[in-house]
């Protein structure tokens, strides 16, 4: 070889230079991609149904042995268990299968679902896109042959392959493969066949075999049925059917509610039954509820306040007792968790949850799942909320919905529970594209999509718990009154004023007592006397006339009713005597009531510390970061004087930390030591107001807001107020906006975030253009612990304090009647009349 080589002999150097992968990788991927054997079979199935296929049958041998030819070698093996899955679908040439199957990772399906295309026969948008699902196959088997036919008049081909071959230090291109023709068929389709199980136990046993039934029944939506796509299972040698849940078994449920969003309004609605009141008290529900089928407790419960909020009505189903529903624009759902980041719709999909009461009876369970055995073990095994994808489920963890976080942070007995809630969530391929699933198809990749979509699914599942709740407590005030009234005082008498009767009642048995003990010496004498007096006129007739005889006789029967009296007369009195005695018992429940009433009154007030130091908290945040604000703006002012004070500026780093441990330890407060009356003094409101927003000027800017005052030509509004309280009121409605502002920013990206702020003469109006107050929140928007944030970042005491606070000060706040672009009340007016100077 010359020393210096040549152009071309260069560049032939350089051609043998490629990328190159270890086939090991390939196990690697194989074994992390797919999580078990069942996810990889459903793989295969969603293949057959990207293929177009009308139907696909798999089959599984676990005891079966099957000799094979090894690819690259003469030598036949011996190969244990088989999982073969066929499919009517389109099949695939020659080169669909080399850019196919044995090309890792393309996927044409990949460039159908960006191309918006769809399969020819079913008109389908294929499910997978990645190209790794066929690894999965390696979680089966070792031994892998492919038989497919593309054109009915034509030779097909088979490929088989083992895993095992793909070993370190081989390149993947040198895997021995074997490729073969087969003769036509008459039909087109691919059936791939696993061999050599990876764990034939797995597949093995009776009782694996309905554990099995179990997972595979999930992998395929037991609630929707395919259209044009049907899958058979045979487990070795007998047909299995899939678990469905037809609507004999759903009915059984005891509440069912369901959502539909069509990308812009979410729509949630409820059913009930008469029986989910039935809880543990069953004497309670047999006597003021079945006794007239429920038509009381409907009467009761469609006069409360929430009803109307939930649009509360009768079933027009006589399988359900109660229906109702709401409704949500895209604005109006808050955005959930602490980093708030943004989220995007997610496309259209339904939803639906049933909860059961597993505590029934023998006769109620008669004719349900009686093919698979007892009906709450099978619920128990199949409850949780999943989501199919076209009919095929998506793995996500068991409890992907937080079902069990709000049950056991001390839910209601009603509450959908992890347990006895069964339910699912239907998206698509085709209206779902940036719902993406992971690589290891274990559950969502996190996007704005996918957390636009758990932001819906959250508010179906507060709407539904919430509403049951709703319920059990209506149910809880129906029966307590309900009692009240049997017991014979009118509504509303106090406990006290019950104990009170008990002791006039108790008082009158005394008395009576007393007199029954008299009456009884009155009439044990009156008896004796006229017994004398008949034994004297018995002496003066003849011995056995018909007189004496007349005479004996009624004495007789007088004594005979004389003594049945004392005996019923000594039981009166036994039960009169204990009445009576009553006297001390009322006496004692007085005096404990009162004790009651005094522990009552001290809880309360205890109650109260609580809320005015929530109320406190509240109000301090404002205070501090105005501290805060001024010293950075003295700070920043003395730095432009370019004042080398350190001592002047220590102290004002010293103030800013003071500042924040205030913050972190205000909780250790007590709000209700006052020392000293809080000032009211004359403030310039327009002067105010500006220097408010201008000190939170920077925080808002950070978040996009942009505030707007429009201040009257004449003479400013002047006050006489606590400035405190003042800065309190601003600072809620400005926050309540802010959170608002940014909800509806991180929905709706180039929506202007305004806040609005006016006044004149005696009145503030301020507003945003956010979404406005939802209808149903109208009239009681300034009650205590309304809200439509989500748990955890909102009490509802914000407007409720701006209102106590506005009321010490002699002025109020309510809700204007004007409405914004959609069609919402959506300003605040605040009149100061109580504070005009």
């Amino acid at each position: 070889m010359p020393d210096n080589p040549t152009k071309s002999q260069k560049e032939n150097d350089e051609s043998n230079f490629h990328l190159d992968i270890d086939a090991q990788v390939v196990r690697q991927l194989g074994t992390e991609l797919i999580t078990d054997a069942e996810q990889a079979l459903l793989e295969l199935v969603k293949n057959s149904y990207d293929a177009d296929a009308p139907w696909c049958n798999v089959l599984i041998e676990s005891d079966t042995n099957h000799e094979v030819l090894v690819p690259g070698k003469k030598d036949k093996v011996s190969l244990k268990g088989r999982i073969s899955v066929e499919g009517a679908g389109t099949g695939m040439d020659r080169k669909a299968l080399q850019g196919g199957w044995l090309t890792i990772s393309l996927s044409t399906k990949r460039q159908m679902k960006a191309s918006g295309l769809i399969t020819a026969k079913f008109n389908r948008t294929p499910l997978g896109d990645k190209g790794l699902g066929r690894l999965g196959t390696m979680k089966l088997g070792d031994y892998l042959r492919i038989t497919t036919h593309h054109d009915t008049g034509k030779n097909g081909y088979e490929i088989s392959f083992l895993w095992s071959e793909c070993r370190s230090g081989l390149p993947l291109t040198k895997v021995p493969l074997s490729i073969t023709e087969v003769p036509k068929s008459g039909k087109v389709g691919t059936t791939i066949e696993i061999m050599g199980l990876t764990d034939p136990d797995y597949w093995s046993g009776e009782d694996r075999a309905t554990h099995l039934t179990f997972r595979l029944s999930t992998l395929i939506s037991p609630f929707k049925s395919f259209s044009n796509f049907t899958v058979g299972l045979t487990f070795n040698g007998k047909p299995v059917d899939l678990i469905n849940f037809p609507d004999k078994v759903l009915n059984t449920a005891t509440t069912h509610f369901e959502s539909t969003w069509d990308n812009s309004t979410f729509e949630m609605a409820g059913q009930v039954k008469l029986g989910l009141f039935k809880g543990n008290k069953q004497e309670d529900f047999e006597r003021y509820v079945l006794s007239d089928q429920g038509r009381t407790l409907f009467e009761y419960l469609t006069a409360q306040t929430f009803a109307s909020r939930i649009s509360l009505k009768k079933a027009r189903s006589a399988a359900w007792f109660l229906e109702f529903a709401e409704s949500k624009a895209w604005a109006d759902i808050p955005v959930i968790g602490k980093d708030r980041l943004p989220i995007a719709k997610p496309g259209d999909f339904i939803g639906e949850l049933y909860a059961f009461n597993l505590n029934f009876s023998r006769s109620e369970l008669e004719n349900i799942f009686n093919d698979l055995g007892d009906f709450s073990e099978k619920l128990k095994e199949l409850s949780r909320v999943y989501i199919f994808r076209d009919n095929f489920r998506v793995r996500a963890s068991e409890d992907w919905l937080r079902l069990g976080e709000e049950w056991t942070s001390g839910g209601s007995y009603y509450g959908l529970r992890p347990k006895n809630t069964l339910g699912y969530f239907a998206i698509t391929a085709q209206g779902n594209p940036r719902l993406l699933e992971k690589s290891d198809r274990e559950g969502f990749i996190e996007n704005a999509e996918w957390r636009g979509f758990f932001t819906l699914a959250t508010e179906f599942k507060s709407f539904s718990n919430n509403a049951l709740e709703e319920l059990r407590r209506g149910y809880l005030d129906f029966i307590r009154i309900s009692k009240e009234k049997d017991s014979g005082f009118p509504e509303g008498t106090s406990a006290e004023d019950q104990a009170s009767h008990l002791g006039k009642l108790a008082k009158a048995a005394k008395e009576i007592a007393s007199s029954l003990t008299v009456s009884a010496k009155d009439r044990s004498k009156v008896l004796s006397d006229a017994r004398v007096q008949v034994n004297t006129i018995l002496k003066k007739q003849k011995p056995g006339s018909s007189t004496s005889r007349t005479v004996a006789n009624a004495l007789a029967a007088i004594d005979s009713i004389a003594a049945r009296f004392d005996a019923e007369y000594s039981q009166v009195q036994d039960i009169v005597r204990q009445v009576a005695e009553k006297e001390k018992l009322a006496e004692v429940i007085t005096a404990r009531f009162e004790q009651l009433n005094s522990q009552i009154t001290e809880t309360y007030e205890t109650v109260g510390v609580g809320l005015a130091a929530q109320g406190v908290v509240h109000e301090l945040h404002p205070l501090l970061d105005e501290i805060a604000t001024r010293s950075r703006k003295i700070k920043g002012a003395l730095g432009r004087q370019n004042t080398r004070d350190a001592s002047l500026l220590g102290d004002l780093d010293t103030i800013r930390n003071i500042v924040h441990l205030i913050g972190r330890k205000m909780s250790f407060l007590d709000p209700m030591l006052r020392t000293f009356r809080e000032t009211r003094e004359d403030i310039d409101f327009e002067h105010f107001i500006r220097d408010f927003f201008e000190l939170r000027k920077d925080r808002l800017d950070s978040l996009g807001i942009k505030v707007f005052i429009v201040a009257p030509e004449r003479a400013s509004m002047s006050l006489t107020i606590n400035r405190g309280r003042l800065t309190q009121v601003l600072d809620n409605l400005t926050r309540n906006s802010e959170y608002w502002l940014k909800d509806y920013g991180l929905k709706n990206p180039r929506s202007k975030l305004e806040i609005h702020v006016s006044f004149d003469n005696h009145q503030l109006t301020f507003s945003d253009t956010g979404p406005g107050v939802r209808p149903p929140l109208e009239r009681v928007l300034f009650d205590m612990f309304v809200t439509d944030k989500p748990k955890g970042q909102g009490h509802g005491l914000g407007l409720f304090i701006v209102t106590q606070i506005l009321k010490a000060e002699g002025c109020t706040i309510s809700l204007g009647t004007k409405r914004n672009e959609h069609d919402r009340r959506f300003e605040f007016i605040v009149d100061f009349s109580g504070a005009i100077k």
